[in-house]
């Protein structure tokens, strides 16, 4: 009878294997997975959830100055009229800076030091 393989130990493994590239992905999961299922006899399915997950708790403990500007994007659900108060409101401090406008207002406060 053989033992279950513990999916913590994959990940495990599979964060001493992953290089994130300069977007925050793998740089090259399918040799990663090969990796994996050779070392624990996993199916590619499963040594890719692997992966996956490593990627994600390597991703998220990092700084998120790490990628730069465009690591990430805000969504949000705006009605028409929302969206025309807040061009409003971004042409009036910043010049039609949308984003500008929204870093502003979430990461810094009326005196202008951050929070």
């Amino acid at each position: 009878m053989t033992t279950p393989i513990n999916g913590q130990r994959l990940i495990k493994r599979a964060m001493e294997l992953v290089t994130l590239d300069a977007d925050g992905y793998s740089a090259n999961a399918s040799a990663q997975a090969a990796v994996i299922m050779a070392e624990f006899g996993v199916s590619r399915q499963r040594a890719n959830t692997a992966i996956a997950h490593a990627v994600r708790r390597l991703r998220n403990s990092l700084p998120s100055g790490d990628f730069g500007p465009a690591s990430f994007m805000l969504r949000v659900r705006l009605t028409e009229r929302q969206r025309e108060r807040l061009q409003l409101t971004a042409d009036a401090e910043t010049g039609g800076d949308m984003s500008e406008l929204v870093r502003r207002r979430l990461f810094l406060d009326t005196r202008g030091g951050e929070r």
